[in-house]
């Protein structure tokens, strides 16, 4: 059974009741929207007449003395939609992977029912649906909020004098919601998915075939002409559990095009209504975040975060105080379409005591300025908000008069107004308008982030202690925005990652928006460089990465039989800054082999990092209740702040009675970074090593022990007018086998950032590797005149390994590729100890040439200094078992030998 919202009726004689309009133009014309309004307005007057529903087969009790008016208004308005806004044949946006298409396509004829999926992977929840609405967007600790809020998409525009509005009531579903996930452990694996959980899904506000009630009646007014396409993304890694994206692709269908578009999100409270209870909270605040503290000391950033929270009172559970402030949820514009101007719009609706018994209780209000019109009331009060371009001040001074500012005075239930500074069921609105153009087939771009931020109210006082609604500045400036900031900050960086080149084969060089700083000037002059940059925004492109891991080192790889040597300093790496944080976090190297140059087929064979501590501080708020409260800094630096009263690593453990106790100094700063409040309180604090903390000595399983990786020396240099130090390496890995070669590889991995919700990030190992084998290289063979040798000699076709088993080269791994059949092109006997170039000639013990091979071979030659044999003719057949002759001739001479093969 389907519910219908209904708007504002006017009884019309010979029709029941139709929809009051701001403009009786709608109803005037002969056009496919207009018919649209008219007989839509004719099912809504039926509708009211006897209060049918519509069930999801389409049947309907409806009068029998209806149903031939009910029948000639559909033929009527079918053959007029016949030649109006159809869709149209255009490319799909690119908002879906393979795998989601073919499930939204499966039985795409048949008429689809609503359906939904839920977000659950992180610790932020939410239902999408195929009808454009977002519900029940929540925290899924169980003793938090149990709803924070709803979202929906909505967009408008003008069609001659009819004003057309779209939103969740009026979108019909095309596909039903199909599940993805980049996690191959994942039933729903897709190569092609962005996040660990992907729902995809397609609707639209034309009327579906057949043209039934239910989409008649469904929206208020005529189809704007839009095919929405719905990607939403969600994940549960830690940087990113507590935000989820929104990407639309917004398409016009009709064959006319859409002109003074708008386009928004609304998203209604409860903000945080309590478990158990079944009505919304009305004690809602909500405000904008026009500019942040950037991460680099002196600037700041844009942006335009609308944020909506709990007034600040305590959840009280059944039973039980639940000691866990509130959240606040922000939402935030990733993308937007060209043209449009930025809107932020709040209203509330109130409720007096009474509740929802008398209608002449409810009373709602917004701030208007010149634009008017501080709510939404029908579609044409839509479309005027949302292209105001208005930024309503904050909630919390409701109570003001800033007449004087452009805005209209406030009306004259001031007490009234006072209710809704301290809290009221508030709804906001981000809209951009007027947009370009969009011709028929064409797409527009529409991406919205939600996030969620912890510790908004650190003083659960705050709101009787410190809220006037004729000063709400205190109670403002002791909301902590810091993690909100910070979410919001990770899920931009995700979407379009800032210092990366999204498109680099556009011949742009363009990597986004940054912040310069720490540049040297010339006096002489007067330009400046040297600088150092902190990107803050992407370049445009939605690329669905994170921020950049420091920079590899250079290396230099030298080989010997059974062992790789490796060589490198840190000038390039250790000073590097992180293009988005601005912080010089260089933590470690690591060493890796492969046999492919692949992601996943590297192993990790050495290891080493900064001796560093980061410290933890109780905090009954936080997930496991310890915070981190630090950055990484070394023993002697810790022993420098504490003033040798105790030593980092005698409080290794999480335990308060373990744990280092004494005073500390809290800070309250406001979401500019201003401090507002300092106190005094007790701080119980443990230390956990950065990393592994596994230098050149270390303390391993079994007692002390040399790492292969070591810091052979350390150089200066002169960086900013600071005298910094860098470290020379040095790292010998052994028991290799020499007949295997690898790809040899050295990363950087940094110390993550606690204050940006970054986790250590760790270069490619296939970004930075050297092919290699565990035997000498020409040049050295060139050098040292060393002879060649051959192994295995005598091959055999089976022999028993170190544990008596009977075995192949093949199954040990020292032929062909594993996992793949055996043929007999697959053997192999190697000549190693080669210079750069040679003949190989092979003869049987008669004198006949079996085989010759020049090296370089591109099919047997596997290093500068090695060659195979695959044991095939040169007529490409298999040898027979016996003695053979080679000789290898070059620049240095000739050498011959013997060979011997046992099948």
């Amino acid at each position: 059974m389907g519910y219908i919202r209904l708007g504002g009726f006017a009884r019309t004689q010979g029709l029941g009741f139709r929809q009051l309009r701001p403009h009786q133009e709608v109803m005037r014309g002969t056009s496919a929207v207009r018919l649209w309004a008219q007989c839509q307005g004719v099912a809504r007057g039926l509708w009211m007449t006897r209060k049918f529903a519509v069930t999801a087969d389409g049947a309907s009790p409806f009068p029998r003395r209806y149903r031939p008016m009910l029948l000639t208004w559909l033929t009527v308005f079918n053959l007029a939609a016949a030649s109006g806004p159809f869709p149209v044949p255009g490319e799909r946006p690119p908002a879906a992977s393979p795998v989601a298409l073919r499930q939204v396509s499966a039985g795409s004829n048949a008429r689809v029912p609503f359906s939904s999926g839920r977000h659950d992977d992180g610790q932020i929840q939410a239902d999408v649906t195929n009808f454009g609405y977002i519900y029940w967007i929540m925290y899924s600790h169980e003793t938090r909020c149990s709803n924070l809020a709803d979202a929906y998409l909505t967009f408008g525009c003008v069609r001659g004098t009819d004003t057309l509005h779209a939103t969740n009531y009026g979108f019909s579903p095309m596909a039903m919601v199909a599940e993805s996930s980049s996690d191959s452990r994942n039933p729903k694996y897709d190569s092609h998915a962005k996040a660990e959980q992907q729902f995809y899904t397609e609707y639209t506000d034309m009327p579906e075939p057949p043209f039934d009630m239910d989409s008649l009646m469904r929206s208020p007014v005529g189809p704007t002409g839009i095919e929405v396409h719905q990607t939403s993304y969600a994940w549960s890694d830690e940087a990113r559990t507590r935000s989820f994206l929104v990407d639309y692709w917004i398409r016009n269908v009709s064959n006319r095009p859409i002109q003074k578009g708008v386009i928004g999100m609304v998203v209604e409270g409860p903000a945080c209504s309590r478990r158990g209870s079944s009505s919304p909270d009305q004690d809602n605040i909500c405000g904008l975040l026009s500019t942040v503290p950037a991460l680099v000391p002196g600037f700041e950033d844009t942006v335009n975060l609308a944020w909506i929270a709990d007034n600040g009172s305590e959840i009280q559970m059944p039973g039980s105080f639940v000691g866990r402030a509130p959240l606040v949820l922000g939402v935030r514009v990733l993308r937007a379409p060209r043209g449009g101007r930025f809107g932020f719009n709040w209203w509330a609706d109130l409720w007096r005591s009474v509740g929802f018994a008398k209608w002449e209780t409810y009373f709602r209000w917004g701030p208007y300025g010149a634009a008017r019109h501080g709510f939404p009331a029908d579609p044409h009060d839509w479309y005027r908000t949302m292209i105001n371009g208005q930024i309503d001040y904050d909630q919390v001074y409701s109570a003001f008069d800033f007449s004087e500012l452009g805005w209209d005075p406030p009306p004259a239930k001031r007490d009234t107004l006072m209710d809704v500074a301290d809290g009221a069921d508030a709804r906001i609105l981000l809209s951009y308008g007027q947009l370009d153009d969009i011709l028929p087939g064409d797409s527009v771009a529409f991406t919205v982030a939600f996030s969620i931020g912890d510790h908004f109210h650190r003083d659960t006082s705050n709101i009787t202690s410190r809220f006037s609604a004729g000063n709400p500045r205190p109670y403002l400036d002791h909301l902590d925005f810091s993690d909100l900031i910070a979410n919001s900050r990770v899920i931009q960086w995700t979407f379009d990652t800032p210092g990366v080149d999204s498109d680099p084969n556009d011949g742009i060089d363009y990597r986004g928006k940054a912040h310069i700083f720490d540049c040297d000037s010339s006096s002489a002059t007067g330009q400046t460089s040297g600088c150092d940059s902190v990107f803050y925004e992407g370049d445009g492109i939605a690329d669905f990465g994170q921020t950049v891991p420091p920079p590899s080192p250079a290396f230099e790889l030298t080989t010997k039989p059974g062992k790789a040597i490796f060589r490198w300093n840190g000038s390039r790496t250790e000073f590097a800054r992180n293009p988005v944080t601005g912080q010089r976090n260089f933590e470690g190297y690591r060493i890796y082999a492969g046999r492919d140059n692949v992601p996943g087929e590297f192993s990790l064979l050495a290891s080493w990092d900064r001796e560093d501590y980061v410290r933890f501080v109780y905090d009954p708020l936080a997930p496991d209740c310890w915070r981190q409260d630090s950055y990484p800094y070394t023993l002697a630096k810790w022993q420098r702040i504490l003033g040798g009263a105790a030593d980092p690593r005698d409080f290794p453990v999480k335990s308060l009675g373990r744990a280092y106790h004494d005073v500390s100094v809290d800070t309250f700063r406001n979401y500019m970074g201003e401090v507002v409040d300092i106190v005094t309180h007790e701080r119980y604090s443990c230390w956990l090593p950065q990393a592994v903390n596994r230098g050149n000595e270390f303390i391993g399983d079994a007692g002390p022990e040399t790492n292969l990786i070591q810091q052979i020396a350390t150089r200066d240099t002169i960086i900013g007018g600071r005298q910094l130090s860098y470290g020379v390496y040095e790292a010998v890995i052994s028991s290799l086998q020499p007949s295997l070669p690898l790809n040899f590889a050295v990363t950087t991995f940094d110390q993550g950032d606690y204050i940006a919700k970054l986790p250590s990030l760790e270069s490619l190992p296939s970004g930075n590797f050297k092919y290699g084998q565990p035997i000498y290289s020409a040049n050295v063979v060139a050098d040292s005149g060393i002879h060649v040798s051959v192994y295995p000699n005598p091959y055999k076709t089976f022999y028993n390994d170190a544990f008596g088993h009977r075995t192949t080269y093949y199954a040990q791994g020292y032929e062909g590729t594993q996992g793949t059949e055996f043929s007999e092109y697959d053997r192999r006997i190697h000549f190693i100890n080669l210079p750069d170039s040679a003949v190989i000639t092979i003869y049987s013990l008669a004198g006949d040439l079996i085989r010759e091979i020049h090296h370089p071979d591109k099919h047997l030659s596997t290093y500068s200094s090695a060659c195979s044999w695959d044991l095939v003719t040169r007529s490409a057949e298999a040898v027979t078992p016996g003695i053979y002759i080679f000789r290898v001739s070059s620049r240095m001479g000739a050498q011959v030998g013997k060979i011997v093969i046992i099948k």
